[in-house]
């Protein structure tokens, strides 16, 4: 579509699904990353849940992800602390029946490889680029990064993660343009940590791990989880802190005697029946230790700027939405921006932030739903209130885990946004049907004149001064 440019920052998940919806759009992007590579081992899993899977299915690389993640995952064990087990279900092939298309796990650098493999033509694609500032006109932007060099582009969608330089920067020109006395980062204060978590990976299967099985402990303060395939097991380790705290304004970083200290209060602790954390770390090639924060921002987007993923909205993992979030609001984006690209090529800033706006309106809700229903998780798991414990123990075992993903997480897979103008040849569904139905060839004709005759009387009205 013309010159129109987008500078994407951060080459994460969702900034590579952006990149793969823009190409589809036929909107020209850049890919700006911090990392040297983007492949490195930073985060150990990766859930694809089927509103994602539906979106992969339309952009053409499902057949790739499918030879990539961890499959026939469909047994979740429910343990305590000494490695009895709960219950034991199904549930995790559910989300498939429920929704029609597949609930996937992935070692994290795997799915990003499909992700960068499958983009279509040569990937514009830079790393070790850390952007420190942008300069937004009324005709563009232009990146600048640590080393010296710049980027030119239309927008910027930042998807930089947790730690968004991008909102950063954003949050500056929004206290400028408000005169506002705010510190640089504002909204920083907004995310809190009511978790600390160790993730990592063992290289192949390790004694103790049945396949297809995800283990799940819950216990009074902290919960576990651990699955994986042939060649390689992931994990997540939680803890609940005494109180919450942000991480990210005071700068709070872990380091190896933290992380050491936090096993050694775990280590007696059962991942499975027959391991315990102790000898899982025995294991363990990679691991990281973070703060879990959870929060969803206010401010998504200013003049030629907007954040998407971790930058807008955080969440714990227990339940894997993360990731799921990004491209969902990926998707949003792309929706938004097309639209306005059927009208003019060369949008002015406010039919941009008409787009954004469009956006955030679309995500907002289910966004916001999503760090609900995963704080819940993890708020079960660690047995908050007595209450909570005496459901995870008693009454969860009774539904086999069936009716939370039915009713608590059901929804927020419902209501997944698809790309409005890809037609859906391929289409599943589930028991559950789908908040958007099917996208036809038909719906694709009619949205497309729709808009056009939109752009029409929109250009008449100016051309009278209106």
């Amino acid at each position: 579509m013309s010159d129109f440019k987008v500078i994407i920052v951060g080459g994460g998940p969702t900034g590579l699904t952006a990149a793969h919806c823009f190409a589809k759009a036929g909107i020209d992007y850049e890919i700006l990353d911090r990392r040297a590579s983007l492949d490195e081992n930073e985060g150990a899993s990766a859930a694809i849940w089927p509103n994602s899977s539906r979106v992969f299915a339309q952009l053409g690389i499902m057949d790739e992800a499918l030879k990539s993640y961890f499959p026939g995952i469909k047994w979740k064990a429910n343990l305590i602390a000494d490695g009895r087990v709960l219950g034991k279900s199904d549930v995790m092939a559910m989300p498939e029946v429920y929704h029609g298309y597949p609930w996937m796990l992935f070692a994290r650098p795997r799915l990003l490889d499909v992700l960068k493999r499958t983009l279509p033509g040569t990937p514009k694609i830079h790393t070790s680029k850390k952007v420190v500032s942008i300069d937004t006109t009324s005709t563009g932007v232009t990146v600048h990064c640590a080393d010296g060099s710049s980027f030119n582009g239309s927008i910027v969608l930042g998807c930089d993660g947790i730690n968004s330089s991008v909102r950063k920067i954003l949050d500056e020109k929004v206290a400028q343009q408000a005169g506002l006395e705010k510190p640089a980062s504002y909204q920083t204060s907004i995310f809190k940590s009511e978790t600390i978590g160790v993730y990592g990976y063992c290289e192949g299967r390790i004694p103790g791990v049945e396949p297809e099985t995800w283990y799940e402990t819950h216990s009074d303060g902290f919960t576990f989880q651990l699955s994986g395939g042939d060649d390689m097991t992931l994990f997540l380790l939680y803890e609940r802190l005494p109180a919450p705290v942000n991480s990210l304004e005071e700068g709070i970083r872990f380091t190896d005697e933290d992380q050491k200290a936090f096993i050694d209060r775990l280590a007696d602790h059962h991942v499975t029946p027959t391991v315990t954390v102790r000898e899982l770390m025995k294991q363990t090639k990679w691991s990281y230790m973070s703060h879990l924060e959870e929060g969803v921002i206010d401010k998504w987007y200013t003049d030629r700027i907007v954040l998407a993923g971790d930058a807008v909205a955080k969440m714990t993992p227990n339940s894997g939405f993360g990731i799921n979030t990004g491209i969902q609001s990926v998707v949003a984006i792309t929706n938004a921006l097309r639209r306005v690209l059927l009208r003019t090529d060369k949008p002015d800033n406010a039919a941009l932030t008409v787009a954004f706006r469009e956006y955030e309106l679309a995500r907002r809700p289910n966004v916001e739903k999503t760090v609900h229903v995963s704080g819940m998780h993890t708020k079960i798991a660690t047995w908050n209130t007595w209450l909570l414990k005496f459901v995870d123990r008693w009454i969860v075992p009774l539904t086999n885990g069936y009716l939370s993903m039915r009713r608590l997480v059901g929804p927020v897979v419902q209501e997944g946004l698809v790309l409005d103008w890809i037609p859906e040849d391929g289409y599943k569904e589930g028991t559950l049907k789908w908040t958007f139905p099917r996208v036809t060839k038909t719906d694709v004709v009619e949205s497309s004149d729709s808009e056009c005759e939109k752009g029409l009387v929109k250009e008449e009205v100016r051309s009278v001064g209106f």
